[in-house]
């Protein structure tokens, strides 16, 4: 699957390169096993709401991931909703919504909203 246009949208800012490398390959372990489970997902486009479900739910506890591991990937499974322009909807029907209240640092990675900055 092509994540060309996923990575054009993700601002690293400071963030190591180590750790970039990190976000980036549990992207591909995301987008593999979506594809691999549903056989017609073959642009990251395509990718709906049912299908971070059933990564949440159903995938993480097939790969026996530990609690610190399962984070990492919550982390980029909200930067791809993210770069998918649909973190408004789909955060908060996966229970992953922030919460505004709850303070903290800030992140490191972001994703551009404006079209004209990531062409």
């Amino acid at each position: 699957m092509n994540i060309k246009p996923i990575l054009t949208r993700i601002r690293w800012d400071t963030m190591a390169n180590k750790t970039q490398q990190d976000h980036i390959q549990r992207l591909f372990a995301i987008l593999n096993a979506i594809s691999t489970r549903f056989s017609g997902i073959i642009y990251p486009e395509q990718i709906r709401l049912k299908h971070c479900r059933w990564i949440k739910t159903q995938w993480f506890s097939d790969q026996q991931f530990s609690v610190a591991t399962q984070k990492d990937y919550i982390r980029t499974l909200t930067l791809l909703i993210e770069a998918l322009d649909k973190a408004e909807h789909w955060l908060p029907a996966l229970g992953m919504a922030p919460n505004p209240a709850v303070g903290g640092r800030p992140r490191k990675a972001a994703v551009v909203k404006s079209k004209k900055y990531y062409r």
